[in-house]
């Protein structure tokens, strides 16, 4: 945990260390100046994440559905990956794009006060 996948060794991300006390709970930013057009990549994209990013070993991966459905199901990537490509343009705004860098002390959550 604190660090990306083993099995996401193509995706490159710039952590903020001094950002978050412990990497377990920190963020990754997208390198915007270095992008090619408007499409940010999938292994670029700014996350947020909690208690860790999770070591997810694709081949042993499943997806279920399940709950309210007539036909509970579950999926391998093997099988995700049999059904057709899409692609949509989308926007996606994170509610913390008013926080910004924070190179101060670190006190709890004043950094991202509007």
């Amino acid at each position: 945990y604190g660090v990306p996948s083993r099995h996401e060794s193509q995706v490159v991300r710039r952590t903020v260390p001094w950002l978050t006390a412990e990497s377990i709970s920190s963020i990754s930013m997208s390198p915007i100046q270095d992008l090619k057009g408007i499409i940010t990549p999938n292994g670029l994209v700014f996350e947020r994440y909690h208690a860790g990013v999770p070591d997810i070993n694709p081949d042993e991966h499943r997806l279920m559905i399940h709950g309210l459905v007539d036909n509970p199901l579950i999926f391998t990537m093997e099988d995700l990956m049999r059904f057709p490509s899409v692609s949509e343009i989308k926007f996606i705004e994170c509610p913390a794009n008013g926080g910004m860098e924070w190179r101060g002390p670190q006190m709890e959550a004043l950094q991202f006060t509007h």
